[in-house]
């Protein structure tokens, strides 16, 4: 009974393999510590994981993985054909991995969709950020992720112009209360002043 079980469990695995599995490999970091990276990389799978329709391979369960199959993931692949590799001893689908480096104030973030199958490259994305690494975890990854899948991303809204435009209303508006105000003064003080003129007539 227990064998007819087994049996039944590994043909249902094989005739109806799970789909739309991916693993993210740790971001390269170019200009930045490794332990920055490492935190944008968690930061990449954890919208992956809400976003996105694949099963997402957790890090923990990854690294064990690559470290049993004698495969070190850190700086192991620069090239797709090894990342086609390391997505086989997975045993996922696709591979997401990338770069991330900062020159000056400016960060240059680039991260690949990975086909483990074909090896083609699904989708590249490529995004670069002037501002503290803080906003960087928080507003932009989450548009780097919905571009990686395929989703649309909202237009960023020029504040600026939302300010001037606004306080130019509210100058327009301010001037044309005064006018009204300054004409209900005049018209207030009841019957128009009479103006006399002196006509010197000579006969």
């Amino acid at each position: 009974m227990r064998k007819s079980i087994f049996i039944l469990v590994i043909l249902t695995s094989i005739v109806f393999p799970e789909q739309n599995t991916l693993a993210v490999s740790e971001l390269d970091a170019k200009g930045i510590t490794k332990d920055d990276a490492q935190i944008l990389t968690d930061k990449l799978r954890s919208g992956l994981v809400q976003t996105s329709g694949y099963t997402v391979l957790e890090r923990g369960k990854m690294d064990e993985i690559l470290k049993e199959q004698g495969f070190q993931q850190s700086g192991a692949c620069s090239e797709s054909d090894c990342f086609v590799q390391m997505g086989q001893i997975l045993g996922v689908t696709h591979m997401v991995t990338g770069s991330i480096g900062k020159i000056g104030g400016m960060y240059s973030i680039n991260v690949r969709l990975i086909a483990v199958s074909t090896g083609k490259i699904v989708r590249d994305v490529t995004e670069e950020y002037k501002g503290n690494i803080e906003d960087l975890l928080g507003t932009e990854m989450n548009v780097v992720v919905k571009k990686l899948m395929g989703l649309k991303v909202e237009e960023k809204k020029n504040h600026t112009w939302m300010w001037i435009t606004a306080g130019m209303v509210g100058i327009a508006g301010a001037g044309t209360a005064y006018y009204f105000l300054s004409s209900d003064k005049g018209s207030s003080s009841g019957t128009p002043e009479k103006q006399t003129f002196d006509l010197d007539v000579s006969w």
